[in-house]
């Protein structure tokens, strides 16, 4: 399966150029916040983000995370050599793609550049999120960068599910239950990389070791061939790693090596 892995947010500190204004109490200011559910705000149906990239680069995925728009809504990703508007997206442009997310997708939309031999690199980044329902449209980051497309995929084995954090409590007495909903159980996912080359584990895998940590978050996309609601559904924005845990790229062979990966959902 061609499995990708966004660990290079070329975004996270950066606020957009230009965009519309955005709600008092909800500032554009909030986009760079970690926390995905404090969200920046904008009142109306469409807003437009233009990020100055500094320097031209390839930018491969693009991720709207913890977004409130309609599944009806639509995005549009543009990468622009030198217009500082973005809107010739000469570099790339993903079209109009209807975002088909949803609560269980945790309101997030993927778009991913179809891969090529050589990606044109841009410098103007442009997200347009049209939601004709809405009257406001909230949105927790943006997350944008190059993919590690990972040459073999994850094994057969892979587990995907929800970190469940609901409680029930149970009377040791009468033996009655007390069940509380945790506001949301995140998605989760258990894989393994078991085919790594001697590159990937002198190069990506281990940058991405070296960067993120527990603390950093990385985006898992498990397969790149997948449709929009079912790329929204399974692509992970959270952690690779918990903290204190042992964290290895095993050398399996003289030419391949192994790294595990649990990822969990950023909430």
């Amino acid at each position: 399966m061609p499995a990708a892995i966004l660990y290079n947010n070329l975004t996270s500190t950066l606020l957009p150029l230009a965009t519309p204004a955005a709600i008092d109490t909800a500032p554009a200011s909030n986009l760079v916040d970690p926390q995905p559910r404090l969200r920046a705000a904008w009142s109306g149906t469409t807003v437009s983000l233009v990020y100055d990239l500094g320097v031209l680069t390839s930018i491969e995925a693009v991720a709207l995370i913890s977004t409130t728009i309609a599944a009806a809504a639509t995005v549009r990703a543009r990468l622009s050599v030198a217009d500082a508007t973005g809107e010739t997206g000469d570099a790339w442009d993903s079209g109009v793609v209807t975002a088909d997310t949803s609560d269980l997708a945790g309101g997030n939309v993927i778009l991913l550049r179809p891969y090529a031999a050589a990606l044109a690199a841009g410098r103007y980044l442009r997200v347009d999120i049209v939601d004709a329902t809405a009257g406001r449209i909230d949105m927790g980051r943006v997350v944008a960068g190059p993919l590690w497309r990972i040459a073999a995929g994850a094994s057969l084995g892979g587990r995907e599910g929800r970190l469940i954090l609901d409680q029930r409590d149970r009377n040791p007495l009468t033996g009655a239950e007390f069940a509380l909903p945790a506001i949301a159980n995140p998605r989760m996912a258990n894989i393994t990389l078991p085919l790594l080359t001697r590159t990937e584990a002198a190069g990506a895998a281990r940058t991405m070791l070296d960067n993120i940590g527990a603390a950093g978050d990385v985006l898992w996309v498990p397969e790149t061939t997948l449709g929009q609601p079912e790329l929204n559904r399974r692509c992970i924005w959270g952690a690779a790693a918990r903290g204190g845990e042992d964290v290895v790229i095993e050398q399996r062979t003289q030419t391949r090596h192994l790294r595990t990966l649990r990822l969990v959902e950023r909430l």
